[in-house]
């Protein structure tokens, strides 16, 4: 599920399907948006008016090198989809629409970006072997547009993860974290210059402060919260409103009975 609390609208989980989005606020059915067969990865923009994704060269959705996506967008409102870029090659991609009109996306070796009024997409960053790296995961800008952080797994089985960020200007790495998982930064509130990046790790939920102007982290991490599904290297059971207000799976299995 994708929400959106700035227009409270909400784009149900899908998998590889048309995109269906629901206003919470005067709507008691989702709407299906057309053009939108197969999406993947739906993200809303910044001002929750259009919703970007990706779709697949051929029926067939496997991450295969020879299956390459296009990235789209289409307006809540309703209307055509419109090409932003083509020819993605195909792994564990991810979109972020940032608000700085840049979509940040990856593909299987490689972290982008496309400008939302579409063009050619700019490679940001590579996977260096020497490094390490395997691939990017959740690309996301931080305020002001100057950077973004990314996280990035350091073995095969993807049990290692670093935390880096990349300036978008020298496009210099510095890590952040080393041994953490899929990161989130989290504003302290509207404007703010501070915040907090969170993390998973071995069934725990993390914070440490983080300066987003000067970029730097402040303090030592402090654990929050045990029994979060999911928390590792690739997935995160937990997200983020652009509040702050945390959403998350608790690790807890719950025997159902049906009734009759």
């Amino acid at each position: 599920m994708f929400f959106d609390d700035r227009t409270r609208q909400f784009i149900p989980f899908q998998g590889n399907a048309s995109i269906q989005v629901l206003n919470c606020i005067n709507e008691l059915e989702a709407r299906p948006l057309a053009g939108t067969d197969d999406a993947m990865e739906p993200t809303f923009s910044p001002d929750g008016n259009w919703v970007a994704f990706l779709t697949s060269s051929s029926q067939m959705t496997k991450a295969l090198l020879s299956n390459l996506r296009q990235l789209k967008k289409v307006p809540v409102a309703g209307g055509q989809a419109q090409t932003l870029a083509q020819g993605i090659t195909p792994g564990h991609t991810e979109l972020e629409w940032g608000d700085d009109e840049w979509i940040y996306f990856t593909s299987v070796d490689s972290l982008l970006r496309v400008r939302s009024s579409g063009g050619a997409p700019e490679t940001l960053a590579t996977v260096d072997p020497a490094r390490r790296e395997i691939g990017f995961f959740t690309p996301q800008p931080l305020p002001g547009g100057g950077a973004v952080i990314v996280s990035i797994p350091t073995n095969r089985d993807l049990t290692d993860t670093r935390v880096v960020m990349i300036d978008l200007v020298t496009r210099q790495r510095r890590t952040l974290l080393e041994d953490a998982g899929i990161t989130r930064y989290v504003p302290s509130g509207p404007g703010a210059d501070r915040g907090h990046l969170v993390y998973g790790r071995d069934g725990a939920m993390f914070a440490v402060a983080f300066d987003a102007i000067k970029r730097e982290l402040i303090g030592s991490p402090v654990r929050v919260i045990d029994g979060v599904r999911g928390l590792g290297p690739r997935n995160a059971s937990f997200g983020f409103s652009s509040s702050g207000t945390l959403v998350y799976v608790p690790d807890v299995v719950t025997d159902v009975t049906p009734a009759w």
